[in-house]
């Protein structure tokens, strides 16, 4: 049985009512001394109960400790003020050692900012912060291990000071930044790093080069190349860096280190880490003091005293929920299915040994039912019918007071402390419930006593809109918010007993879950309705299939069948239960020793349900629960999703198993935009919502966070988003419990887990069971903009590579012109010895092309090698960049590290001493004019011929009407080099290597590809026609004419024969790391720019100065030549050597295979190439010749 079509069929019957999830926030506060209160550190019931005095005990020291470390590293600014400890419910005061009450008034204990739990599977005894959110953004709690707590000696030998490891995770809770570091093998953030100096540096952050050594994991052995060999890590050396004193972030256990390196201070200020990818190069540093605690808090400017924190013991309270009835005389209308949807939550929906009690409100508040604990069927069903029973006795005035019921339950109904009150508000909501000064009452209650807020609006007047305060005041409190919109009884009874169990679940996983739902609205002679629902693994305990009727004695029903997946029939069932009855709920009365179904997991099932003829039409709802089958929570499959307020909006789906992430979850949205036109559905079909690790915006593929943007601007009005989360038909897994799952390299304490990905072992994946879950919520929709200003995803997955005849074949996933959604029409690549440009995403030199790919599949597009006016040697990292028709670009993809080679000479260059005519602007006017003039005089058809054949990729950059497709924007140098303007068509224009070719994406650490000396990339002249397709956006482009006035290109619009031409006007972006070069507009053509030389970068530091370096044998060259000195060896500062031994050994093995490189060390440059020559390739000879040795 398809799934797809069983979801298909509970979208097409989805209920009308508007839900909101979303977690609770942290309520950490910064106070006017300094200090931080509100933390919450829970402690999981997973931990030892045993335990528990040796935990508070050790907990109190390491948080103590690092709110020092915390107040010295922020320049005494900020410090842990009041934390809250909170042990499970049932620990005892003889488990913990002392007096442990429940919070009292002001007791914060609400939701968690650090939580206890008894291990972890992946990170071991490592803290971890659970970060889903973008740079800058709080991360979602900080996770403490059981072993990390009780064995503060062997954490501080594995990993370092527990206090700053503490604090290196607070700073990534609180203010949004991330790891300071590279990972093994991680394609986005490589362990390792490469300056313009051609020196492999560790990456991270410090003020100085580290000293230690590169060194295999597998058999310890020194002075490895992390390029080459997979399993190369760098491991400082403890005792002699003192010389570090600001790399909290990186290296948080040397003992020298205090705080956050500034962007001054730092000595490679943006290499490659995890948090500078992300944070487009702002450093840590930057990010934190950027925070709002240091930007306008308390905090902003004066130093402050220091303190201990101060701690509360307290115990988690048991929840009392508190319903609050509206009862004025609008509810009448509606009193018999509001009183039957709460009569089923009290008699059939709280766990069991629950507290309730019941207000009634309009102009006057009664109390029905005081707190009460639901020990029986017995007392469920007398509290159950202390809701007034009939309309009648309702109010006749329209009058209804909110906060007076509010104050009500909490002066007189909840117990003395408070604690663990949940009010839940059945009411209209409009601005007749509350006035201003009513909500700020109950905001009070809230925050003083730590109430929680969940509401059912039943707006019963469409022109009173709900008030906003009763979403706000439940996100603020943890509770939920559904505004019920039908208005048929049968419907609303139906939507709000589903909405009342999603309320409890909040507190209890003891709450059945809805699987399907299907509205039935039964013509006369309507005889049978069909429908499919699916009981995952999961599931299964006391599941329910029944129809909510308008009438529970002339229901109509005559059969039901029942069949499986596996082709088992159940009935027909003709007799109907008379069990809930009291709710008109129908269900099957089941024969004894009749076979009963749902016996079976993970199974689907169809239903037959035959209808006696009716005269009129009828309404009915088919509704299928299960509760979880395995009582243990661990064991509980867990999912939920947010939405972000601010646009372009990002879907978060959390997909766990006992608090372990579910990887290779199916998860699938679709949407529908209601608006003055009625419904619309905005997605043609299901839409995927990725766990790739890409950073934009899913941060860490196999999290079990899933996530994407969501980009539709429809106008005004809903949207109403639906969301399954699958098992992928078996593919989804979890994590097997065991050691943890990376194993930690003695000796080291920068950890190798975890950067873009958490990679599980084939023998530690737990496949699961399937499963399905559906979510909604509804958001508000964006109004169309006139310009579209959304720029395409982050590519991740960006390789390249080069062939023998000098060809690069570059390959990518497409993504989309928004985000994931439309379609990308341009890319840039971009490229750099300075891997800093690359980071912070202001590469001053690319290449620009064209080409279309739906996004999700994979592209492969060719170019070949060029010269540059400015040779490089040796290593060039390099990224792509995705662009739409409005000129908006996404994200740099992930960084590759390409070598071009040691020995330019090594190709064959042009003949010298013909003046270059494309290095600047006017003389690149000069050429084209003179090339037309001599055109025109001659008038020979001969001479024609001879030009086009001698100059054929000149002709076709300044005569073609169509563009090739192909756009190279690099800084001219101050001064022409020489080059030949008249080479032949068959000029080969990048000579065979002398070696064979290899690729690799940035941090695969295989052998890494070389180039000539003096290559780059140009266009491969791929399409010759126009490219026939759709356009993706909404706001579109009108097509324009182009032509030709006295030999200027006029550029009039953003299509050109169906490719996108991207006009590069906008000027340079400042960089804190050096300023771009001056824009030098071009008069050529309209739509290039050409620019002068790139401003060198200057890192502090670096150089000369900073002993590292390549070390090279004596007798040979180097770029860059450190001074030597005994002190820095080569296992100091991790550079890579090579001796003269391994220097004999490679010129042995290119002689013998016939590879001998010539002794020429002449080098070839790259000539400067503006828009107006599109896909034109020249060769240029520089009369500049350099010596360079690549090491």
């Amino acid at each position: 049985m398809k799934r797809l079509a069983m979801w298909t069929s509970v979208i097409l019957t989805y209920l009308v009512a508007v839900q909101v999830n979303l977690s609770l926030a942290s309520r950490v506060y910064l106070s006017q001394d300094g200090g931080y209160r509100g933390i919450i550190v829970k402690i999981h019931p997973s931990v030892r109960r045993e335990s528990c005095e040796e935990v508070i005990r050790n907990l109190k020291d390491v948080l103590t400790g690092t709110s020092e470390k915390l107040f010295r590293a922020s320049g005494k600014r900020v410090w842990f003020g009041r934390v809250s400890l909170v042990v499970p419910t049932l620990w005892t005061n003889k488990d913990c050692g002392q007096q442990i009450n429940y919070p009292g008034s002001g007791t914060p204990y609400k939701g968690e900012d650090i939580r206890v739990v008894s291990d972890d599977r992946i990170h071991g005894s490592r803290p971890t912060t659970t970060q889903h959110r973008l740079c800058g953004q709080p991360g979602e709690r900080i996770s403490l291990s059981e072993q990390f707590i009780l064995d503060l000696n062997r954490t501080e030998q594995t990993w370092g000071s527990p206090q700053l490891l503490l604090l290196n995770q607070w700073v990534k809770y609180r203010y949004g930044v991330f790891d300071d570091q590279g990972y093994l093998d991680d394609p986005l953030y490589p362990v390792y790093t490469q300056d313009a100096q051609n020196r492999v540096l560790v990456t991270g952050t410090t003020n100085a080069m580290i000293r230690g050594a590169w060194t295999l994991t597998r058999n310890q052995s020194l002075n490895c190349d992390p390029r080459k060999e997979a399993d190369c890590l760098f491991f400082p050396d403890e005792s002699r860096n003192n010389q570090i004193s600001c790399s909290l972030s990186t290296l948080p256990f040397l003992s020298g280190v205090k705080d956050w390196c500034s962007p001054e201070e730092a000595f490679h200020p943006a290499s490659p880490s995890k948090h500078n990818i992300i944070c487009k190069g702002r450093s840590v540093h930057q990010v934190i003091h950027a925070h709002p605690d240091f930007r306008n808090g308390p905090a902003a400017t004066n130093e402050m005293p220091f303190a201990n924190p101060e701690f509360d013991i307290i115990r988690q309270p048991v929840p009392e929920y508190v319903i609050l009835l509206e009862t004025s005389a609008n509810m009448k209308q509606i009193w018999k299915w509001v009183r039957k949807g709460l009569q089923n939550l009290i008699r059939f929906e709280l766990p069991e040994n629950s507290r309730v009690a019941i207000v009634t409100f309009n102009k006057e508040v009664k109390v029905e039912q005081t707190m009460t604990r639901l020990t029986s069927e017995s007392v469920r069903v007398r509290v159950a019918d202390t809701i007034p029973d009939n309309h009648n006795k309702l109010s006749n005035l329209q009058d209804r007071c909110v906060s007076c019921a509010v104050q009500k339950a909490v002066r007189e109904v909840l117990t003395s402390d408070k604690a663990g009150g949940h009010i839940i508000l059945v009411t209209q909501g409009d601005a007749k419930t509350l006035s201003s000064a009513g909500e700020a009452s109950i905001e009070e209650y809230e925050a003083t006593h730590g109430i929680t807020f969940s509401s059912i609006l039943l707006p019963l007047v469409p022109e009173q809109k709900p008030l906003p305060f009763y979403q706000s005041i439940a996100d603020r409190s943890g509770g939920m918010t559904y505004t019920l919109t039908s208005d048929n009884g049968i419907y609303l009874l139906a939507t709000m007993i589903k909405s009342l169990r999603g309320i409890v679940r909040l507190n209890s996983q003891e709450v059945s879950e809805t699987l399907h739902m299907n509205r039935v609205s039964k013509l006369p002679g309507t005889q049978v309705t069909r429908g499919q629902f699916f009981v995952d693994s999961f599931l299964g305990r006391d599941t329910r299939f029944g129809i909510f009727v308008e009438d529970e004695e002339d229901h109509r029903i005559l059969s039901i069948n029942l069949t499986d997946s596996c082709g088992e029939t159940f009935g027909p069932y003709t007799k109907m239960s008379s069990d809930f009855d009291i709710i008109n709920f129908k269900t099957i009365n089941f024969l004894v020793g009749d076979p009963l179904p749902f016996q079976e997991i993970g199974r689907g099932w169809t239903y037959e349900i035959q209808w006696l003829s009716q005269p009129k039409t009828t309404n009915n709802v088919i509704m299928v629960t299960s509760k979880h089958r395995s009582l243990d929570p661990s064991n509980h499959l867990e999912t939920s999703i947010s939405v972000t307020d601010t646009f372009p909006h990002i879907i978060y789906v959390h997909v766990t198993q006992g608090g372990v992430p579910v990887l290779n979850a199916g998860v699938q949205l679709s949407a529908e935009y209601h608006g003055p036109n009625g419904p619309e559905a905005l997605t043609s079909g299901l839409l995927q919502v990725p766990d790739d690790g890409a950073g934009d915006p899913d941060i860490q593929s196999g999290d079990g966070v899933y996530s994407r943007y969501l980009t539709w601007t429809p106008g005004p009005g809903e949207i109403h988003i639906t969301v399954m989360i699958t098992d992928a038909e078996g593919q989804a897994y979890s994590i097997t419990p065991g050691p943890t799952l990376f194993k930690q390299p003695a000796q080291l304490k920068i950890p190798t887990c975890c950067g873009s990905s958490v990679q599980v072992p084939m023998n530690r994946r737990k496949k699961l069971d399937t499963f399905e879950r559906l979510h909604s919520t509804t958001i508000n929709a964006v109004p169309a903009y006139d310009q579209d200003f959304i720029p395409p995803s982050k590519i991740s997955d960006f390789t390249a590579e080069v062939h023998g005849n000098g060809n690069i074949t570059m390959s990518w996933t497409a993504v989309g012109g928004d985000k994931l959604d439309g379609q990308t029409d341009v890319y840039r690549l971009h490229f750099s010895k300075n891997v800093s440009e690359l980071v912070v995403e202001e590469s001053t030199q690319f290449l620009e092309f064209t080409e279309y790919g739906l996004p999700g599949s994979k592209v492969r597009y060719s170019v070949s090698a060029i010269d540059t006016a400015q040779p490089y040697h040796g290593y060039v990292y390099m990224a792509i960049q995705a662009g739409d028709m409005a000129a908006n670009f996404g994200r740099f993809s992930n960084l590759v590290l390409v070598d071009f080679g040691d020995n330019p000479d090594s190709y064959s260059t042009q003949p010298s001493g013909i003046e270059s005519i494309i290095t600047e602007d006017w003389t690149l006017i000069g050429g084209i004019v003179g090339v037309i003039l001599i055109l025109i005089l001659t008038l020979l058809a001969v001479v024609i011929s001879v030009m086009c054949s001698k100059r054929r990729n000149m002709d076709k950059g300044l005569k073609k009407t169509r563009s090739s497709g192909v756009n190279v924007h690099i800084p001219s140098p101050s001064r022409s080099d020489a080059t030949d303007n008249s080479y032949d068509s068959d000029h080969q224009l990048v000579p065979p290597m002398n070696k064979p070719p290899s690729s690799t994406s940035f941090a695969a650490n295989l052998t890494p590809t070389y180039w000539s000396a003096s290559q780059l990339l140009s266009h491969h002249e791929k399409r010759t026609g126009t490219l026939n397709r759709e356009k993706s956006k909404t706001s579109g482009s009108s097509q324009g004419s182009h032509h030709t006035n006295n030999n200027q290109y006029m550029y009039q619009t953003d299509m050109y024969d169906g490719y996108t031409i991207t006009p590069l006007h906008d000027a340079p972006k400042a960089s804190i790391y050096g300023t771009a070069a001056d824009v030098v507009y071009g008069t050529t053509y309209g739509y290039g720019v050409y620019t002068g030389p790139p401003a060198n970068v200057h890192v502090n530091g670096g150089g000369m100065a900073d002993y590292g370096g390549i070390v090279v044998p004596n007798g040979r060259t180097s770029v860059v030549s450190p001074p030597r000195h005994e002190e820095f060896s080569h296992l100091d500062y991790g550079v890579v050597t090579q001796s003269d031994l391994e220097y004999a050994a490679s010129d042995l093995a290119d002689e013998e295979s016939g590879n001998v490189k010539p002794s020429d060390n002449s080098s070839s440059t790259l000539p400067t190439f503006t828009n107006s020559i599109r896909g034109s390739t020249l060769s240029l000879n520089s009369a500049k010749k350099k010596n360079i040795t690549q090491v």
